[in-house]
């Protein structure tokens, strides 16, 4: 088995010779073959690979944290509102 050549790209790993995204290997594989190509990773390759995901805090919006926030509007000066005439 030949070493590693996947290209890892954050916590992802992309097939050289195709350039498809690589499956995660399932337990007990120790091979990833590319769909596309049948070119074989090796599933060590995924070991010891970090994943971190943010999210931004406005992404998931809450009713508690809309609480949170202030929300004032500023009119201009001179604003009358909405004006009605019969």
């Amino acid at each position: 088995m030949s070493p590693s050549r996947a290209h890892k790209v954050g916590s992802l790993l992309f097939c050289p010779d195709c350039g498809t995204l690589l499956s995660l290997p399932r337990d007990g594989e120790k091979i990833v073959t590319c769909e596309q190509c049948a070119y074989e990773e090796p599933a060590n390759s995924y070991e010891n690979v970090i994943i971190t995901t943010r999210s931004d805090p406005e992404a998931f919006p809450s009713a508690l944290r809309q609480k949170r926030k202030t929300q004032t509007k500023q009119h201009e000066t001179g604003d009358q509102g909405t004006l009605v005439s019969d």
